[in-house]
């Protein structure tokens, strides 16, 4: 899953760059793209719930399809998006919306392994949707 969603995010970037320059309008593009990347975790959703008992196969399946659309459309909009953060934000102060936002969410990462270690010993998984064992 990991190779799938960074082949989706990276690849198209590379191919839309050109296109995403030309546009002189970005905001319906990226808007439209982020709908598009949102969507596919709705029909994962509706599939768990909708059918518990899909065979593996087909779970794995729904799965990764949705998850390279959505990571495609993710990197489809990110040239645009950028362009758009260039606009409005001061060359100076890119690096730090960057690193900021990466630093938060490494910190947060770290509060959660903690929490989940202190809760571990208490904290039980429960099988949701699963009516046999697969």
């Amino acid at each position: 899953m990991p190779a799938i969603y960074e082949v989706g995010f990276l690849l198209p970037q590379l191919l839309m760059s050109r296109r995403a320059e030309s546009l002189s309008v970005k905001e319906p593009f990226v808007v439209r793209m982020s709908v598009l990347e949102r969507l596919p975790f709705l029909f994962i959703s509706l599939s768990i719930f909708l059918r518990p008992q899909a065979p593996l196969w087909f779970a794995y399946l729904m799965l990764a399809l949705n998850i390279a659309v959505a990571s495609s459309a993710g990197g489809l909009a990110t040239p645009a998006w950028k362009g758009m953060l260039g606009k409005v934000i001061r060359p100076q102060r890119r690096a730090l919306l960057f690193s900021l936002g990466s630093d938060v969410g490494g910190f947060l990462g770290i509060g959660g392994a903690l929490l989940k270690a202190q809760l571990g010993g208490r904290a039980e998984l429960v099988k949701v949707g699963c009516g046999r064992d697969r």
